[in-house]
């Protein structure tokens, strides 16, 4: 924290240059941070970005600490002590399985095909803290499902689908793997993601420059 702190002041000149910290959960929506980094990179290129990956709790937990400047997050309704801002695209829900799986064969994955199935679920996505979990609601009864494994980040947990251990329930365009594939779940389930920041923060003028990016 000291460290960021002093390399926050450092940067404080008519040149901008300096650290921007973001933290957030894997997601191709990260690719609209990369977008604004790689424009903003042209007129400066001496900022430079450190990202965070982990999961609401973790993030916003380096968030509160002052070590990330945002967070890329799903739920800001239960955040009224922070800013944010809604990026322009969403996360579709579904079932990522082998290519093999014969449930592979349907457009898309109701509760009653996985119920009675053994599922890897996202730890956070099964915390009943949260008063608009999606997914949750979708799940229903958690006493009645199979769940095998739990995570906070996908990629390891690929690798038990990949050897049909379970079904993984998560976004879209997590994997690239050619023997696992994606459907969405039935009815379509959909996430919004914002970009969120202390409302007490002070920025550091590459921060500030991120922010005013994002928002212009």
């Amino acid at each position: 924290m000291v460290d960021k702190t002093e390399n926050d002041f450092r940067y404080l000149t008519d040149i901008i240059e300096g650290d921007v910290y973001i933290g957030g959960a894997e997601s191709h929506i990260f690719r609209h941070i990369a977008i604004i980094a790689k424009q903003l990179q042209e007129q400066y290129p001496n900022v430079r970005y450190h990202l965070s990956s982990g999961n609401a709790e973790d993030i916003t937990s380096l968030l509160d600490k002052g070590l990330l400047d945002f967070a890329l997050i799903v739920h800001p309704r239960q955040l009224p002590h922070y800013h944010y801002q809604k990026l322009p695209s969403q996360d579709i829900w579904g079932v990522i399985l082998p290519t093999t799986d014969p449930l592979a064969k349907k457009d898309s994955i109701a509760l009653e095909d996985i119920q009675h199935l053994p599922l890897i679920l996202s730890r956070q996505a099964v915390t009943k803290t949260q008063s608009d979990n999606q997914l949750l609601n979708w799940l229903g009864d958690l006493n009645q499902l199979n769940i095998v494994s739990t995570f906070n980040l996908s990629y390891n947990a690929l690798f038990m689908v990949e050897e049909s251990l379970g079904y993984l329930i998560g976004f879209d365009q997590l994997t690239y793997n050619p023997n696992l594939t994606f459907r969405p779940l039935e009815p379509l389930l959909t996430s919004d993601h914002y970009l969120v920041w202390k409302k007490d923060k002070v920025f550091s003028a590459a921060a500030q420059l991120f922010l005013d990016k994002l928002q212009g």
